[in-house]
Parts: structure tokens; sequence; C-alpha cells
């Protein structure tokens, strides 16, 4: 558990493969499959070369919400969502009720608040709250800077 803690908490470069881009996302999904949390993920968005900072910002989202629900919900169906909405990304992570008791296994991450501050550093937007069936809920709106042409 703590490996994929690790996995999933990663910096960029950390495993010479990071890039910190919308195709990192299925790894993200497959490591917290790989300890039996089920996901399901939709990734709707076009990838650019070189990623933008809604992209890079929008793989931070999923990797803490990703995060907390092997932490803190272990077994909760969780739902990823990567989304092009107009000139923005919109990401949502949804994890639904606890399946199992909580890990009690840190990071020593700074969690939403350092995630709140990566968002708004991009000029984005994050809510971040419990869901009226007991599960948790993040959501992202970031706005994309214009394609190179």
């Amino acid at each position: 558990m703590r490996e994929v803690l690790r996995l999933l908490r990663r910096e960029p470069g950390e495993d010479g493969l990071s890039q910190h881009a919308l195709p990192e996302v299925d790894g993200l999904v497959s490591a917290a499959r790989d300890v039996g949390q089920p996901v399901a993920a939709v990734v709707a968005a076009a990838h650019r070369e070189p990623p933008d900072p809604a992209e890079r910002t929008a793989v931070r989202v999923v990797r803490e919400g990703l995060t907390n629900a092997v932490r803190h919900a272990p077994g909760a169906d969780t739902r990823v969502l990567v989304e092009e909405s107009g000139a923005e990304l919109h990401v949502q992570v949804v994890t639904g009720e606890a399946a199992a008791a909580p890990t009690g296994l840190t990071t020593g991450g700074t969690g939403l608040a350092g995630l709140r501050e990566r968002v708004a550093l991009v000029g984005g937007r994050l809510d971040a709250g419990p869901t009226p069936a007991g599960g948790f809920l993040l959501d992202a709106r970031l706005p994309r800077r214009a394609a190179p042409a």
C-alpha cells in the first residue's frame, strides 16, 4: 500500500517518465486499481505537446483525488473525468462512501491546500468537499492556453 501511495504521490522526474501530462492519467488509474480501488476513468481532452499548465495541473488533481481515495476510502467506487469544456479543462474525481476503514497511512504532502494553490496559479477554480451520498468530490476548472499554431 505504501508503494502505491508513493507512486501516486511521486514528483516529476522521479521515475524518468513523468511529464505531468494527460497520458499520465492512465498510469495513475492503474496504480489505484492495482491496490483494489475500483476506478472508472474517462479522458476526453486532447494532449498537447508540450503540455500546457492546465494539463499538468489536471494531472495533479487526478493524482490528489486518487491518493485520497486509496488512503481515506479504500474500496469505494471512484470516477475520474478529464474533459475539454470550451477553453478549459474540467477535471472531476468523485469517490463513493468508504467501503473499508481508512488506511491511516500519510504521505506528508500538502494535500488539498497545496492543490488549491496550484489550481489558482493557472487561473483555475477548485471545489472540494463531501457529496450528499457520503463520498468526496474534487472538481477543478482549468483555463487552457491557446494551442500552438
